[in-house]
C-alpha cells in the first residue's frame, strides 16, 4: 500500500485508478527459491543431496532483503540454515547513477 493514497495518476491525471491487490514481495518469495527448486516440503532425492549446501555468493546490498528472508524461511521450513558461508562481492556502479 502507499503511505498516501493518490487522488489521481501521476502520469495521466486520471482519478480512476486501483491498486493492484495480487502482488507478492519479490525478496519474499525469492527466499523460498532453494525450496522449490528441490522439491520441499517432499523428502526428494535433490533436497537430501542439495539441501542445505556450503556458499552463497551475493552482493551486499541484499542480505537483509534475500539472504535473511532465505535463512529464516529454511530454519522454519526444514530445520536447517540454507548455507554455512555467505560470500559477499563488491558492487560495481555507474558514474551516472543518481545517488
Amino acid at each position: 500500500m502507499a503511505v498516501e493514497t493518490p487522488q489521481a495518476c501521476p502520469k495521466c491525471g486520471s482519478a480512476r485508478i486501483e491498486q493492484d491487490t495480487d502482488v507478492l514481495d519479490t525478496w519474499f518469495s525469492s527466499g523460498l527459491w532453494p525450496h522449490s527448486t528441490l522439491g520441499w516440503p517432499e523428502d526428494t532425492a535433490d533436497l537430501r543431496y542439495f539441501y542445505p549446501t556450503t556458499v552463497m555468493e551475493t552482493g551486499y546490498d541484499i542480505l537483509f532483503f534475500w539472504v535473511s528472508r532465505m535463512i529464516m524461511m529454511g530454519i522454519e521450513n526444514t530445520g536447517e540454515i540454507p548455507f554455512k558461508y555467505v560470500y559477499l562481492h563488491g558492487l560495481i556502479r555507474d558514474e551516472k547513477v543518481i545517488r
